[in-house]
């Protein structure tokens, strides 16, 4: 991929009238091109009518991309070539008869692939990459790769993975970026196949279980889904672990929270300051429940406890 952008970059930046020499001494084709800096015009234009603030920039010459923007393109091959992964075999193969090693398999094929040696990858070997096309000739070829990381896979893709159930260690945490429940599972990708996406994996959290309410009650209690709680965390009554453990149905004051979560469906904060929008006072007397009654007036001060 790096080597095609740099490809275009530099016809981009060299001198028009020697368009074809340039083309000519890389082994690139004129005609292909061209076309590619129509279509890159064309996106340009579409871009400048939604976004009229990056004329400016979109008009100046096409710059090197930065790491992050290098990072960025690769997630996008990495979403719109699922179909087209392969990952790297341990060991020498048999291929024809004879020994090979640095193969790979592909989620389409039983017969292991290879890079092409023309490419700048050959010794990088990266574990997971996606390419564009194969090529057989003594040996089947894949051409236009780009290497990518495996918890990509997941992040890009969840609905083609196979998830085991949530792992004990590490336990599921909030993650502020994402505003989301995540957790640790075993992951597979592939039908015909089946790839192991690592001992554990940090992803989402499934909807289809109640954990995820009782997660993001714990974390609130700690103080970190609502920072101005956090002074309140050591009076406490009852220590928030309690919240996932087994025997959580048997205090009330667990049983009520969890209701109150599920009532909802809160388990974001994005969700939880809409609901205070409109009901200011949820979640109150419940979390009252969890502290002294000296501090009661204190908290109901602060409520809502989001930022002002």
């Amino acid at each position: 991929m790096m080597v095609l952008l740099k490809a275009i970059g530099a016809l981009d930046h060299g001198n028009s009238k020697n368009y074809q020499t340039v083309c000519t001494h890389y082994g690139l084709r004129p005609k292909a091109m061209t076309d590619i800096r129509k279509i890159r015009r064309q996106l340009i234009q579409i871009v400048k009518s939604i976004l009229p603030e990056t004329a400016t920039i979109l008009d100046s010459r096409l710059l090197p991309p930065t790491e992050q923007q290098i990072c960025l393109l690769r997630k996008i091959l990495a979403a719109g070539m699922v179909d087209r992964l392969a990952k790297r075999i341990e060991g020498p193969v048999v291929v024809n008869g004879h020994k090979a090693n640095n193969a790979y398999q592909t989620l389409l094929l039983e017969e292991p692939v290879f890079i092409h040696p023309s490419s700048v990858l050959v010794n990088d070997l990266p574990t997971f990459i996606c390419y564009q096309e194969l090529h057989e000739t003594t040996r089947i070829f894949i051409k236009n790769i780009c290497g990518i990381q495996m918890d990509w896979i997941v992040q890009l893709n969840p609905h083609l993975c196979s998830f085991g159930p949530i792992e004990d260690e590490p336990c599921p945490r909030y993650d502020e970026i994402q505003d989301k429940m995540v957790c640790h599972r075993k992951a597979t990708i592939g039908q015909r196949v089946s790839w192991s996406l690592g001992p554990s994996i940090e992803t989402v959290f499934p909807t289809d279980t109640i954990d995820r309410f009782r997660w993001f009650g714990k974390y609130f209690l700690d103080g970190i889904i609502c920072p101005r709680l956090l002074q309140f965390h050591p009076a406490l009554l009852c220590s928030s672990n309690a919240m996932v453990k087994s025997w959580a149905s048997l205090m009330e004051r667990t049983q009520k929270f969890l209701n109150a979560l599920v009532a909802k469906q809160i388990d974001n904060r994005t969700q939880l300051i809409e609901i205070w929008s409109t009901e200011p006072q949820y979640l109150l007397d419940i979390y009252c429940t969890w502290l002294p009654e000296s501090l009661h007036t204190q908290v109901r001060s602060v409520w809502p406890p989001i930022p002002k």
